[in-house]
């Protein structure tokens, strides 16, 4: 479901092959700096932590076919 949402938001923002290329590069870098600002000591850490890393789960599996506008 929500990478059908992807592909559909890329289509019809009439995305180039640059940008749908280049999206889940981008995706992870912004996930791992997200991680990395996490605040261990936030009541909500483990939360965000598994978050992310389910997010980052999910691009390492549609990661290409996002890039190559499947």
């Amino acid at each position: 479901m929500i990478y059908n949402t992807i592909v559909k938001l890329l289509n019809e923002y009439g995305a180039t092959e640059e940008m749908c290329n280049n999206l889940p590069s981008l995706m992870k870098e912004k996930l791992e700096r997200r991680i990395e600002s996490l605040d261990k000591e936030a009541w909500n850490y483990e939360y965000w932590y598994e978050y992310y890393r389910h997010s980052q789960t999910f691009l390492e599996l549609y990661g290409e076919r996002i890039s190559k506008g499947e």
